[in-house]
């Protein structure tokens, strides 16, 4: 349970909070494939960020571009890509390379007031038609600037977006594969390599991998066994997205086979072992996957049994995360404040208000807050009210009241 004291263990406001969050859900609609949204622009290109000025006191980012590369398409000279919305982060950094969707900027007064003349142009579906790739991607950024597949190219156009290493294309992979009507039947082979590399990319967002896990069981593709068998997903929302898609393909967890492997001295077979225990999310589950985040004496099998608490979703994880959120190991730490973000539910919240009271440290503290507030209490919430009332540092109460506004959702 939580200690309620304060001592000597504290840990910084880690810099990795914003991938801590990542995959973690996804807000809005359905992105639209990018060959739809190229139909829409006027500007295709890729081009390399030379460098980011703003204007309007921040309001208006304008990127110069270098090494521009028109795929369709033809601006004036001198045209800039623009960005309208102060609140976004930026499309790019110096140096990056992007993928272009571009129409023309507005003539409107308050872009004529606020930058100097030239011609501008703004991304496509506010703001989702630019985009950072790499070299890898290059053919596939010229395929949808030519239209994207012919019908005749579409099994191996999802092949290649589903193996391309980026979030973006591999999203629209999965997106076809969910509009073919006999889906199970018309995997093969060289599909399945394809899904494989995507699954196991760990340059692909956690929320497209998930998709596509679940896509397949859900569709009943029962080919893709053997590799969602073979898959060992690094997260508890992919560890459940395994999870969900192995049930619904009828495969039965063997618990017994977990708990050999739990015991075996490889450290490799344990984490295995660990991943396994999340496919049989019982209370005896919890216990055994509790014993190993606390005492196995290898970090990555720890975190493994962490992120398996986090994926069988059931509230006495709880109490064993509270403890490993207090490790001094930062990647333990880590993975705990990931595990509780995943798991959310009221008793996550109502332990993550015990960790802002009574954590270790200041830091710890904060860290906690940061978590509830990401997993979308309001500042009239009970549980922040609570906090004002008894919490009595009044750092805790300022960030409260004034220092949340940039917190990751």
């Amino acid at each position: 349970m939580i200690r309620r004291r304060r001592g000597e263990i504290g840990f910084a406001l880690l810099p990795a909070l914003g991938l801590l969050l990542l995959g973690a859900g996804r807000a809005g609609a359905e992105p639209r494939l990018l060959d739809e949204l190229a139909a829409e622009a006027s500007v295709v290109a890729l081009a390399r960020v030379a460098g980011i000025s703003p204007f309007a006191d921040g309001a208006l980012r304008v990127y110069r571009l270098e090494e521009v590369e028109l795929l369709r398409g033809s601006p004036p000279a001198g045209w800039a890509l623009l960005q309208d919305r102060a609140a976004s982060p930026p499309l790019g950094r110096p140096g990056d390379t992007l993928f272009l969707l571009l129409t023309a900027a507005p003539g409107h007064s308050f872009f004529r007031e606020q930058l100097p003349p030239g011609a501008y142009y703004l991304p496509v579906a506010r703001g989702a038609g630019v985009f950072g790739v790499g070299t890898a991607q290059r053919a596939l950024a010229e395929g949808v600037a030519g239209g994207g597949p012919r019908p005749e190219e579409e099994n191996e156009w999802i092949r290649r977006e589903l193996a391309s290493g980026h979030s973006r294309f591999a999203a629209d992979g999965v997106a076809r594969l969910a509009g073919r009507k006999s889906l199970a039947r018309e995997i093969g082979e060289d599909d399945l390599v394809a899904i494989r590399r995507c699954l196991e990319s760990s340059t692909i967002g956690e929320e497209v991998r998930a998709d596509l896990a679940r896509l397949l069981g859900e569709r009943r593709v029962g080919q893709a066994h053997r590799v969602l068998e073979a898959w060992d997903p690094q997260s508890g929302v992919l560890i459940a997205a395994r999870m969900d898609a192995l049930a619904a393909l009828g495969v039965r967890p063997d618990p017994a086979k977990a708990r050999v492997l739990l015991r075996s001295p490889d450290p490799e077979a344990r984490r295995r072992g660990a991943r396994e225990l999340a496919l049989t999310p019982s209370a005896e589950a919890v216990r055994q996957l509790a014993a190993v985040a606390m005492e196995d004496g290898e970090r990555d099998v720890r975190i493994a049994a962490i992120e398996s608490l986090a994926a069988t979703g059931r509230a006495d994880a709880v109490p064993v995360l509270e403890r490993t959120f207090n490790s001094t190991e930062p990647e333990i730490r880590i993975a705990s404040a990931r595990a509780f973000h995943e798991l959310g539910g009221p008793a996550a919240r109502s332990s993550l208000t015990e960790l802002v009271l009574y954590g270790d440290d200041y830091d710890a503290q904060r860290y906690a807050l940061i978590l509830l507030f990401a997993q979308g209490v309001g500042r009239d919430d009970p549980e922040i009210e609570r906090i004002r009332r008894e919490h009595p540092d009044d750092r805790i109460r300022e960030l409260i009241d004034h220092g949340m506004e940039q917190t990751p959702h």
